[in-house]
């Protein structure tokens, strides 16, 4: 299996879900985050998210394709 303590200097998966749906996001961090050595944290639109990112290395991002402002793609 794979290492996790060699991909996160936390010893944890670090994964980021980007997504604008209240109940999407509470799925996806109720499945991803229940998986061992997993933290899932979320943000609620692209330009949160992009936020996140500047502070903080995610080895997985989950984005919602469709959202307000800013989509999945930009």
């Amino acid at each position: 299996g794979m290492n996790m303590a060699a991909i996160s200097t936390t010893g944890r998966f670090q994964c980021l879900i980007i997504d604008d749906s209240n109940i999407d996001r509470k799925i996806g961090q109720a499945m991803i985050g229940s998986i061992p050595d997993v933290v899932c944290e979320c943000a609620l639109n692209g330009q949160e998210g992009i936020s996140k990112c500047k502070l903080k290395h995610y080895e997985c991002v989950v984005l919602d394709y469709e959202m307000p402002g800013m989509n999945g793609l930009e």
